[in-house]
Protein backbone atom coordinates (compact mmCIF):
# COMPACT_ATOMS: atom_id res chain seq x y z
CA UNK A 1 0.00 0.00 0.00
CA UNK A 2 2.30 2.36 0.68
CA UNK A 3 4.22 1.93 -2.44
CA UNK A 4 0.86 2.69 -4.37
CA UNK A 5 1.00 5.92 -2.02
CA UNK A 6 4.31 6.76 -3.33
CA UNK A 7 3.23 6.16 -7.05
CA UNK A 8 0.58 8.23 -6.37
CA UNK A 9 1.93 10.92 -5.39
CA UNK A 10 5.73 10.56 -7.43
CA UNK A 11 3.20 10.61 -10.56
CA UNK A 12 -0.16 12.57 -9.78
CA UNK A 13 -0.61 14.79 -6.83
CA UNK A 14 3.00 15.66 -6.87
CA UNK A 15 3.04 16.94 -2.78
CA UNK A 16 5.20 15.56 -0.43
CA UNK A 17 8.78 15.15 -1.29
CA UNK A 18 10.83 11.42 -2.87
CA UNK A 19 14.38 12.94 -2.41
CA UNK A 20 16.35 15.86 -0.63
CA UNK A 21 19.90 17.44 -0.85
CA UNK A 22 20.67 17.74 2.82
CA UNK A 23 24.08 20.01 3.13
CA UNK A 24 24.68 18.68 6.65
CA UNK A 25 27.78 20.82 6.97
CA UNK A 26 29.34 23.29 4.74
CA UNK A 27 33.11 23.03 6.54
CA UNK A 28 35.15 21.78 4.05
CA UNK A 29 38.88 20.75 4.26
CA UNK A 30 39.33 21.53 0.43
CA UNK A 31 38.66 24.55 -1.42
CA UNK A 32 38.16 23.04 -4.71
CA UNK A 33 37.93 25.45 -7.87
CA UNK A 34 34.93 24.39 -9.14
CA UNK A 35 32.96 24.18 -5.94
CA UNK A 36 29.76 26.46 -6.15
CA UNK A 37 30.02 27.45 -2.36
CA UNK A 38 31.44 30.90 -1.92
CA UNK A 39 33.88 30.26 1.74
CA UNK A 40 34.16 33.87 2.03
CA UNK A 41 30.86 34.63 2.43
CA UNK A 42 30.87 36.20 5.65
CA UNK A 43 27.55 33.70 6.84
CA UNK A 44 28.96 30.58 5.16
CA UNK A 45 29.80 28.86 8.62
CA UNK A 46 26.91 30.46 10.64
CA UNK A 47 23.78 28.33 11.74
CA UNK A 48 24.36 24.89 11.17
CA UNK A 49 21.50 22.49 11.99
CA UNK A 50 21.77 20.73 15.49
CA UNK A 51 20.94 16.96 15.72
CA UNK A 52 17.90 17.60 17.62
CA UNK A 53 16.81 20.13 15.13
CA UNK A 54 17.50 17.27 12.35
CA UNK A 55 15.83 15.00 14.16
CA UNK A 56 12.63 17.06 14.45
CA UNK A 57 13.19 17.82 10.76
CA UNK A 58 13.40 13.89 10.00
CA UNK A 59 9.92 13.02 11.56
CA UNK A 60 8.10 15.53 9.17
CA UNK A 61 8.82 14.04 5.70
CA UNK A 62 5.10 12.56 5.02
CA UNK A 63 5.16 9.38 3.80
CA UNK A 64 6.87 9.69 0.52
CA UNK A 65 10.74 9.86 1.13
CA UNK A 66 12.48 7.34 -0.44
CA UNK A 67 16.29 8.89 -0.72
CA UNK A 68 18.58 11.81 0.66
CA UNK A 69 22.00 13.13 -0.61
CA UNK A 70 23.66 13.61 2.53
CA UNK A 71 26.93 16.18 0.99
CA UNK A 72 28.40 19.62 2.35
CA UNK A 73 30.28 21.22 2.53
CA UNK A 74 32.27 17.88 3.89
CA UNK A 75 29.93 15.44 5.94
CA UNK A 76 31.66 13.15 7.55
CA UNK A 77 33.65 16.75 9.34
CA UNK A 78 30.34 16.46 11.53
CA UNK A 79 31.41 13.86 14.09
CA UNK A 80 27.16 13.43 14.29
CA UNK A 81 27.72 12.34 10.95
CA UNK A 82 26.21 8.28 11.73
CA UNK A 83 23.30 9.52 13.79
CA UNK A 84 22.25 12.08 11.23
CA UNK A 85 21.76 9.17 8.93
CA UNK A 86 20.22 6.87 11.68
CA UNK A 87 17.76 9.41 12.24
CA UNK A 88 17.03 9.75 8.51
CA UNK A 89 16.44 5.62 7.97
CA UNK A 90 14.55 5.39 11.07
CA UNK A 91 12.14 8.71 11.40
CA UNK A 92 11.82 9.68 7.51
CA UNK A 93 11.69 5.43 6.28
CA UNK A 94 13.68 6.03 3.44
CA UNK A 95 15.43 3.12 1.57
CA UNK A 96 18.71 4.69 0.66
CA UNK A 97 21.07 7.10 1.84
CA UNK A 98 23.69 8.60 -1.27
CA UNK A 99 26.60 10.15 0.61
CA UNK A 100 29.14 12.74 -1.84
CA UNK A 101 32.82 13.47 0.04
CA UNK A 102 35.57 14.36 -1.29
CA UNK A 103 37.31 10.75 0.72
CA UNK A 104 40.03 12.55 2.52
CA UNK A 105 38.96 10.67 5.77
CA UNK A 106 39.65 6.80 5.51
CA UNK A 107 39.25 6.42 9.55
CA UNK A 108 35.64 8.09 9.80
CA UNK A 109 34.52 6.55 6.57
CA UNK A 110 35.62 3.05 8.65
CA UNK A 111 34.02 3.67 11.64
CA UNK A 112 30.27 5.22 9.69
CA UNK A 113 30.17 1.89 8.20
CA UNK A 114 30.76 -0.42 10.90
CA UNK A 115 28.37 1.71 12.85
CA UNK A 116 25.97 1.12 10.08
CA UNK A 117 26.46 -2.57 9.45
CA UNK A 118 26.26 -2.92 13.06
CA UNK A 119 22.94 -1.16 13.20
CA UNK A 120 21.12 -3.65 11.21
CA UNK A 121 19.60 -0.79 9.09
CA UNK A 122 17.68 -2.11 6.27
CA UNK A 123 18.81 0.33 3.29
CA UNK A 124 21.04 1.09 0.71
CA UNK A 125 24.44 3.23 1.17
CA UNK A 126 26.17 4.71 -1.61
CA UNK A 127 28.99 6.35 -1.28
CA UNK A 128 30.37 8.84 -4.23
CA UNK A 129 34.01 9.82 -4.27
CA UNK A 130 34.76 12.74 -6.33
CA UNK A 131 38.24 12.71 -8.52
CA UNK A 132 38.65 14.89 -11.38
CA UNK A 133 42.51 14.72 -12.34
CA UNK A 134 45.77 13.02 -11.90
CA UNK A 135 47.27 13.26 -8.55
CA UNK A 136 49.06 16.50 -8.64
CA UNK A 137 46.32 18.46 -10.56
CA UNK A 138 43.57 16.62 -8.28
CA UNK A 139 45.10 17.84 -5.28
CA UNK A 140 46.54 21.33 -6.18
CA UNK A 141 43.27 22.18 -7.80
CA UNK A 142 41.31 21.05 -4.28
CA UNK A 143 44.15 22.28 -2.43
CA UNK A 144 44.63 19.53 -0.28
CA UNK A 145 48.06 17.61 -0.52
CA UNK A 146 47.76 13.91 -0.66
CA UNK A 147 43.80 14.03 -1.19
CA UNK A 148 44.14 11.88 -4.16
CA UNK A 149 45.94 9.08 -2.63
CA UNK A 150 43.58 9.27 0.74
CA UNK A 151 40.28 9.05 -1.77
CA UNK A 152 41.48 6.05 -3.54
CA UNK A 153 42.43 4.59 -0.41
CA UNK A 154 38.74 4.87 0.79
CA UNK A 155 37.30 4.00 -2.33
CA UNK A 156 39.16 0.54 -1.94
CA UNK A 157 38.21 0.50 1.59
CA UNK A 158 34.17 0.79 1.04
CA UNK A 159 34.52 -1.44 -1.56
CA UNK A 160 36.23 -3.91 0.28
CA UNK A 161 33.54 -4.54 2.64
CA UNK A 162 31.92 -6.18 -0.13
CA UNK A 163 27.79 -6.34 1.28
CA UNK A 164 24.82 -5.84 -1.27
CA UNK A 165 23.25 -2.31 0.28
CA UNK A 166 27.25 -0.80 0.45
CA UNK A 167 28.27 0.92 -2.70
CA UNK A 168 31.63 2.85 -4.12
CA UNK A 169 31.67 4.80 -6.60
CA UNK A 170 33.98 7.45 -8.49
CA UNK A 171 32.16 11.03 -9.87
CA UNK A 172 34.37 12.54 -12.23
CA UNK A 173 33.02 16.07 -13.19
CA UNK A 174 34.33 17.56 -15.94
CA UNK A 175 35.73 21.23 -15.88
CA UNK A 176 37.76 23.95 -17.04
CA UNK A 177 40.42 22.92 -16.18
CA UNK A 178 40.58 19.23 -16.93
CA UNK A 179 38.09 18.48 -19.80
CA UNK A 180 41.40 18.00 -21.83
CA UNK A 181 42.53 15.29 -19.07
CA UNK A 182 38.91 13.35 -18.00
CA UNK A 183 39.06 10.88 -20.53
CA UNK A 184 42.59 9.59 -19.68
CA UNK A 185 41.84 9.73 -16.20
CA UNK A 186 38.59 7.30 -16.88
CA UNK A 187 40.50 4.77 -18.30
CA UNK A 188 43.22 4.93 -15.87
CA UNK A 189 40.96 4.54 -12.59
CA UNK A 190 39.20 1.59 -14.35
CA UNK A 191 42.02 -0.18 -16.07
CA UNK A 192 44.74 0.75 -13.51
CA UNK A 193 42.88 1.32 -10.37
CA UNK A 194 40.08 -1.60 -10.74
CA UNK A 195 37.43 1.23 -10.35
CA UNK A 196 34.29 -0.14 -11.22
CA UNK A 197 31.46 2.38 -11.03
CA UNK A 198 31.41 5.85 -12.42
CA UNK A 199 29.23 8.86 -12.54
CA UNK A 200 29.64 12.37 -14.40
CA UNK A 201 28.91 15.50 -13.82
CA UNK A 202 29.19 18.81 -15.99
CA UNK A 203 30.03 21.87 -14.66
CA UNK A 204 27.75 24.42 -14.31
CA UNK A 205 27.83 28.13 -14.08
CA UNK A 206 26.58 29.25 -10.50
CA UNK A 207 27.91 30.37 -7.70
CA UNK A 208 31.82 30.75 -7.82
CA UNK A 209 31.92 30.22 -11.38
CA UNK A 210 30.11 31.98 -14.04
CA UNK A 211 30.45 32.65 -17.47
CA UNK A 212 32.52 29.99 -19.15
CA UNK A 213 34.20 30.99 -21.90
CA UNK A 214 32.04 30.00 -25.03
CA UNK A 215 35.11 27.56 -26.45
CA UNK A 216 36.16 26.40 -23.21
CA UNK A 217 32.54 25.20 -22.51
CA UNK A 218 32.41 23.87 -26.01
CA UNK A 219 35.40 21.34 -24.84
CA UNK A 220 33.34 20.46 -21.66
CA UNK A 221 30.46 19.16 -23.63
CA UNK A 222 32.21 17.44 -25.94
CA UNK A 223 34.26 15.36 -23.31
CA UNK A 224 31.02 15.12 -21.42
CA UNK A 225 29.42 13.12 -24.22
CA UNK A 226 32.47 10.68 -24.86
CA UNK A 227 32.60 10.30 -20.91
CA UNK A 228 28.88 9.38 -20.74
CA UNK A 229 29.16 7.30 -23.65
CA UNK A 230 32.13 5.72 -21.89
CA UNK A 231 30.43 5.12 -18.82
CA UNK A 232 27.33 3.72 -20.45
CA UNK A 233 29.21 1.35 -23.25
CA UNK A 234 31.57 -0.40 -20.40
CA UNK A 235 28.81 -1.14 -17.95
CA UNK A 236 26.71 -2.36 -20.46
CA UNK A 237 29.52 -4.63 -21.77
CA UNK A 238 29.73 -5.72 -17.70
CA UNK A 239 33.44 -4.04 -18.05
CA UNK A 240 32.00 -2.14 -14.84
CA UNK A 241 29.22 -2.51 -12.80
CA UNK A 242 27.31 0.62 -12.30
CA UNK A 243 24.92 1.08 -9.39
CA UNK A 244 24.88 -2.60 -8.30
CA UNK A 245 22.50 -5.38 -9.22
CA UNK A 246 18.74 -5.68 -8.26
CA UNK A 247 15.70 -3.50 -9.19
CA UNK A 248 17.02 -0.14 -7.30
CA UNK A 249 20.54 -0.47 -9.07
CA UNK A 250 19.43 -1.37 -12.57
CA UNK A 251 16.84 1.48 -12.30
CA UNK A 252 19.04 3.84 -11.32
CA UNK A 253 21.54 3.26 -14.50
CA UNK A 254 18.70 3.09 -16.59
CA UNK A 255 17.96 6.69 -15.40
CA UNK A 256 21.42 7.77 -15.53
CA UNK A 257 21.66 6.75 -19.57
CA UNK A 258 18.39 9.26 -19.79
CA UNK A 259 19.72 12.12 -18.10
CA UNK A 260 23.13 12.06 -19.65
CA UNK A 261 21.32 12.50 -22.99
CA UNK A 262 19.67 14.84 -21.71
CA UNK A 263 22.02 17.17 -20.10
CA UNK A 264 23.98 16.66 -23.27
CA UNK A 265 21.33 18.54 -25.46
CA UNK A 266 20.74 21.23 -23.01
CA UNK A 267 24.19 22.25 -21.95
CA UNK A 268 25.31 24.57 -25.20
CA UNK A 269 21.69 25.81 -26.17
CA UNK A 270 19.77 25.62 -22.92
CA UNK A 271 16.11 24.41 -23.56
CA UNK A 272 13.35 22.66 -21.80
CA UNK A 273 12.60 18.92 -22.65
CA UNK A 274 10.64 18.02 -19.38
CA UNK A 275 8.84 19.39 -16.32
CA UNK A 276 10.80 20.05 -13.13
CA UNK A 277 9.65 18.69 -10.21
CA UNK A 278 11.79 20.83 -7.71
CA UNK A 279 9.40 22.66 -5.08
CA UNK A 280 7.21 19.73 -5.57
CA UNK A 281 9.00 16.21 -5.18
CA UNK A 282 12.45 17.33 -4.60
CA UNK A 283 14.30 19.99 -2.95
CA UNK A 284 17.99 21.10 -0.93
CA UNK A 285 18.18 21.59 2.66
CA UNK A 286 21.11 24.40 3.17
CA UNK A 287 23.02 23.78 6.26
CA UNK A 288 21.37 26.81 7.93
CA UNK A 289 18.20 24.99 7.44
CA UNK A 290 17.18 27.03 4.44
CA UNK A 291 15.26 25.37 2.19
CA UNK A 292 15.05 26.00 -2.26
CA UNK A 293 13.85 23.80 -4.93
CA UNK A 294 17.05 22.87 -6.08
CA UNK A 295 20.75 24.07 -5.89
CA UNK A 296 20.27 26.39 -9.47
CA UNK A 297 16.95 28.06 -8.70
CA UNK A 298 17.73 31.24 -6.15
CA UNK A 299 14.22 31.48 -4.61
CA UNK A 300 14.54 30.06 -0.58
CA UNK A 301 11.12 28.81 0.19
CA UNK A 302 11.79 29.54 3.93
CA UNK A 303 13.77 28.88 6.99
CA UNK A 304 12.89 25.10 8.67
CA UNK A 305 13.44 27.23 12.31
CA UNK A 306 10.45 29.13 11.67
CA UNK A 307 8.64 26.19 11.16
CA UNK A 308 9.63 24.68 13.96
CA UNK A 309 11.78 22.16 11.74
CA UNK A 310 8.47 21.02 10.44
CA UNK A 311 9.22 20.44 6.62
CA UNK A 312 5.93 19.61 5.48
CA UNK A 313 4.11 23.08 6.64
CA UNK A 314 7.42 24.77 5.05
CA UNK A 315 7.02 23.02 2.02
CA UNK A 316 2.64 24.31 2.02
CA UNK A 317 3.83 27.71 2.18
CA UNK A 318 2.93 30.72 -0.21
CA UNK A 319 6.22 30.60 -1.36
CA UNK A 320 6.61 27.01 -2.31
CA UNK A 321 2.93 27.63 -4.44
CA UNK A 322 4.66 30.52 -6.08
CA UNK A 323 7.83 29.00 -6.94
CA UNK A 324 5.83 25.82 -8.09
CA UNK A 325 4.01 28.06 -10.34
CA UNK A 326 6.79 29.71 -11.80
CA UNK A 327 9.02 26.64 -12.30
CA UNK A 328 5.65 25.48 -14.71
CA UNK A 329 5.30 28.85 -16.28
CA UNK A 330 8.78 29.55 -17.37
CA UNK A 331 9.42 25.95 -18.37
CA UNK A 332 12.38 26.23 -15.79
CA UNK A 333 15.06 24.35 -17.49
CA UNK A 334 19.17 23.34 -15.87
CA UNK A 335 21.64 20.90 -15.97
CA UNK A 336 21.66 19.87 -12.32
CA UNK A 337 21.54 15.67 -12.33
CA UNK A 338 19.85 15.54 -8.64
CA UNK A 339 16.73 17.57 -10.49
CA UNK A 340 16.94 15.69 -13.63
CA UNK A 341 17.24 12.29 -11.23
CA UNK A 342 13.58 12.96 -9.97
CA UNK A 343 12.36 14.48 -13.03
CA UNK A 344 12.69 11.23 -14.79
CA UNK A 345 11.75 8.73 -12.34
CA UNK A 346 8.73 10.68 -11.61
CA UNK A 347 7.65 11.87 -15.25
CA UNK A 348 5.21 8.99 -17.05
CA UNK A 349 6.80 10.02 -20.42
CA UNK A 350 10.07 8.39 -19.11
CA UNK A 351 8.30 4.78 -18.43
CA UNK A 352 9.24 3.76 -21.80
CA UNK A 353 12.80 4.20 -22.13
CA UNK A 354 13.35 3.52 -18.59
CA UNK A 355 11.90 0.18 -19.28
CA UNK A 356 14.02 -0.36 -22.66
CA UNK A 357 17.10 0.65 -21.00
CA UNK A 358 16.52 -1.67 -17.99
CA UNK A 359 16.21 -4.40 -20.48
CA UNK A 360 19.36 -3.50 -22.15
CA UNK A 361 21.15 -3.79 -19.02
CA UNK A 362 20.32 -7.54 -18.47
CA UNK A 363 20.63 -9.03 -22.39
Amino acid sequence: MNLAKIALNSYVLKKEPISLIHFVTNRCNARCKHCFIDFDHPDVFKGELSLEEIEKLTKSFGRSMLNVNLTGGEPFLRKDFFEIVKLYFNNANIKSVYITTNGMFTKLTKDFLDKFIASRINGNMIISFSIDNFEQQHDENRRVKGLYQNTLRTYELVKSYNKPNIMANIAITVTDHNYDKVIDLYHYLKNEKGVNSFTAIAMREEGVIKNIDPEIKKRIYETYIKLTSLIQEDMLKRETKGYKDGLQGTLLNAKNMIMYKNIADTYMRPKYISHCPAGALFGVIWANGIVYPCEILNKPLGNLRDYGMNFMELWKNEQTKDVKKFIKDTDCNCTFECAWAINIISNKKYIPPLIANSIRQKI
